[in-house]
């Protein structure tokens, strides 16, 4: 590292020539500028030293290291062996200190984190929103007696929570500077939850399509496998939280675990398709009901498939733009399916019609076994149908 700095990097003694200002020597006087500061107004009134960075034509990420090295008598790099005690408070931040009114919500990001705060306080806006429209529409139907309005009332809460501590998060930088990292991790898991919910709720749905058919035995598998679903993702997610780089607001998606929950996601999916396509068959003589099932497997199929795509083409994104491109379409799709799904329970719902039969051609009454060796049969024949 410093034999690199040394082709470049500016040193009174030993570097002359060059013409990059990047060495402090440190410890500095108590009470004065650092050696290495020929020019005190260049320093920013209250501290020691000062970096003044201009990239002009594009933004390129910059580091502060410490190192413990020393130049020797004949200009090499030497470990300084010595012990010293520093106090220290390095303060960064992207513009002029002088010119921080200028845009006071930017001045404590980095480039690639900039205008993220703006999308967290219109996201966590959107789900407060869309919370409310669903508690009325419950209040509407009658109150919480169906269990799963309930949870996806519980599911855009969720959204809101998160959103909301990012914004707290990103507030205590605007403010001080600081950031309050325990938030984000406490929020990832409220949106790792909220995203394996939503996957059991979609198969829950498909599995008890209509309304009307309580006893499918398909129920007994979510809730064996729900809850190891769940268990999985919140694991995986505390993993991929605990391997991210440090030096860089990565998604989870650029993390081995990240990899690991998308291939539940996947499996997920193909449990909610396989439900779906046992209901498809039940409603076999309901064109409309046929119709509006395809449609809704066929939606959902894209919200379970795009963030797979999103792991897939993450390297593809430039560094500076990537944090906020993945956040970005992250909200837009949560927000979209969350949506249409709030509006498929509204009461007042032309959709409403086609969550109930009344008539059904099958008896959901019937012994278990009846209906796990049908639905035996249709997976087989479906099998056979694809062959």
């Amino acid at each position: 590292l410093m034999s690199r700095l040394s082709d470049l990097a500016f040193e009174r003694r030993c570097f002359p020539k060059n013409s990059q200002d990047f060495f402090r020597a440190i410890p500095c006087p108590v009470g004065n500028i650092c050696p290495d500061e020929d020019d005190r107004t260049n320093v920013i009134s209250g501290y020691q030293l000062t970096f003044r960075i201009q990239d002009v034509i594009q933004a390129r990420f910059w580091y502060l290291a410490l190192v413990n090295c020393i130049l020797d008598d004949a200009c090499n790099w030497v470990q300084f062996n010595s012990t010293v005690d520093l106090q220290y408070e390095l303060w960064l931040v992207n513009g002029h200190p002088s010119r921080k009114n200028r845009n006071p919500l930017e001045h404590q990001f980095s480039v690639e984190q900039q205008d993220t705060l703006e999308l967290y306080l219109f996201a966590c806006c959107i789900f407060i929103a869309l919370f409310g429209a669903h508690f009325y529409s419950i209040s509407l139907g009658g109150g919480l007696r169906s269990h799963p309005s309930v949870g996806m009332l519980l599911l855009v809460g969720l959204q809101a929570l998160y959103y909301s501590l990012c914004c707290v998060h990103c507030i205590a930088i605007v403010v001080g500077g600081v950031s309050i990292v325990p938030l984000l991790h406490v929020g990832d898991l409220l949106f790792s939850l909220a995203d394996v919910l939503f996957g059991l709720l979609l198969v829950h749905f498909a599995t008890s399509w209509p309304k009307s058919f309580q006893h499918f035995p398909a129920k007994r598998k979510l809730t064996i496998f729900g809850p190891l679903a769940l268990t999985a993702q919140l694991i995986l997610t505390i993993c991929a939280t605990m391997s991210r780089v440090e030096l860089l607001p990565n998604h989870f998606v650029e993390t081995w675990p990240g990899w690991l929950i998308l291939a539940l996601r996947l499996l997920l999916m193909k449990w909610f398709l396989t439900e779906l396509r046992i209901s498809l068959q039940r409603e076999r003589d309901s064109s409309h009901r046929s119709k509006f099932l395809l449609h809704f497997g066929s939606g959902y199929m894209v919200w379970f498939i795009y963030l797979v795509a999103l792991g897939a083409l993450v390297a593809e994104f430039s560094v500076l733009w990537r944090y906020k491109v993945l956040n970005g379409i992250c909200f837009f799709a949560n927000f979209v399916a969350y949506a249409s799904m709030v509006h498929l329970f509204w009461p007042r719902s032309a959709l409403q019609k086609l969550l109930c039969s009344n008539n059904h051609a099958f008896d959901s009454t019937k012994d278990s076994t009846d209906w796990d060796e049908y639905e035996q049969a249709i997976i087989i024949s479906s099998s056979s149908g694809d062959r």
